[in-house]
């Protein structure tokens, strides 16, 4: 059992040391700092890579470890995606957001999200999992995958007599998945 609370413990580190890079990546987007912390990252990503090796996890501990990776390489994209601006000059200096960054912060994912149709929203996120997850993405397209929504939608409505179906992008078992929950 010392084992159980070691890796607990390093969760709990690995944690903290995200909020803190987190935090460090935003004084460097705002201008404050001259230098991203890609030091301390790799050290992070190490440990998150050392973490997921370990055998004998209770099913919380895999769920644990699961969410933070998750985590992790949600912040890694965007930190990746806003240095890419950044050196072509597209994301100012001192500001951590631009026309072109929107997922940022929560408040402007909402703002983007209500803007846009919540169909293609859930078409990018699929997209982006299948991506995340090494799954082809060559042969998807908008048209397409509304298409099949819609029909899945109608069909599902009927079957579960529901008022509504909302559609979200899940990963399990390394594949993306489109699931659905009922509205009543």
């Amino acid at each position: 059992m010392p084992e159980n609370k070691d890796f607990e413990r390093e969760l709990t580190r690995i944690d903290q040391d995200l909020g803190q890079i987190k935090r460090d990546f935003e004084v460097y987007f705002a201008g404050a700092s001259k230098k991203p912390p890609l030091d301390a990252l790799k050290k992070l990503e190490q440990s998150v890579k050392r973490a997921g090796v370990v055998q004998g996890l209770s099913y919380a501990q895999r769920f644990r470890y699961n969410t933070l990776t998750a985590k992790f390489n949600s912040y890694r994209d965007l930190w990746d995606k806003q240095l890419r601006l950044k050196e072509e000059g597209r994301l100012p200096g001192g500001a951590s957001t631009s026309k072109h960054q929107t997922y940022d912060r929560p408040v402007r994912e909402t703002e983007r999200k209500q803007k846009q149709d919540p169909l293609e929203t859930i078409f990018q996120d699929y997209v982006s999992a299948r991506q995340k997850t090494g799954e082809t993405v060559a042969s998807l397209n908008y048209e397409n995958f509304s298409q099949q929504v819609a029909t899945q939608k109608k069909a599902l409505v009927q079957k579960l007599n529901c008022k509504d179906i909302e559609f979200y992008v899940a990963i399990e078992d390394g594949k993306t998945k489109l699931k659905a929950k009922a509205v009543k």
